[in-house]
């Protein structure tokens, strides 16, 4: 019996991310801050922030924000579009939330294809908003992606993705 749950731990280590270091659309805690100007040259960045502009865009990425909670790192990558990036103004708030945020099956697919399915999810709602985070997780580093759908209803739209160290930098 122990020898048993022995070997679907050992199962469950070996395909899981163990010392991978995560990242999306090039976007990781390795992420130099400094490369990014010349990375989005079109784009405003200041400090730890980049506004991507239309034209520097890529992957569904528009905001970019690297900061240190409790000593630990983080990247945060936002995936809402700037309204006056939007080809047309939408007719409705409904409308608008369609047309600034991606798809969270798209984003999720690509995200499984390079890490395989996330390891938790876990549901919150925040008044018309129902939330659904998706986690995967490595020895150093863990990843969230924040989808949400309006009302319990529709298609899940992606919000954001948090990659965070698990451990302080010296």
């Amino acid at each position: 019996m122990y020898r048993n749950v022995l070997i679907i731990c050992l199962l469950v280590l070996a395909f899981r991310n163990d010392g991978t270091h995560f990242e999306y659309a090039g976007l990781g805690l390795e992420t130099d801050l400094n490369s990014l100007k010349q990375r989005y040259p079109t784009s405003i960045v200041q400090d730890r922030s980049a506004w991507l502009s239309k034209a520097d865009s890529h992957d569904e990425v528009h905001y970019i924000e690297k900061r240190s909670i409790d000593g630990k790192e983080e990247i945060r990558i936002i995936f809402e579009r700037p309204e006056d990036q939007l080809d047309k103004k939408p007719a409705s708030w409904l409308d608008g939330q369609y047309a600034r945020h991606p798809k969270c099956k798209t984003i999720l697919q690509k995200l499984t294809q390079l890490y395989k399915p996330p390891m938790k999810e876990r549901h919150w709602v925040e008044e018309r908003l129902n939330h659904l985070i998706r986690t995967w997780s490595s020895s150093t580093e863990t990843m969230d992606l924040d989808c949400y759908n309006i009302d319990g209803q529709g298609e899940f739209l992606a919000v954001e993705l948090t990659i965070r160290a698990k451990n302080v930098l010296p």
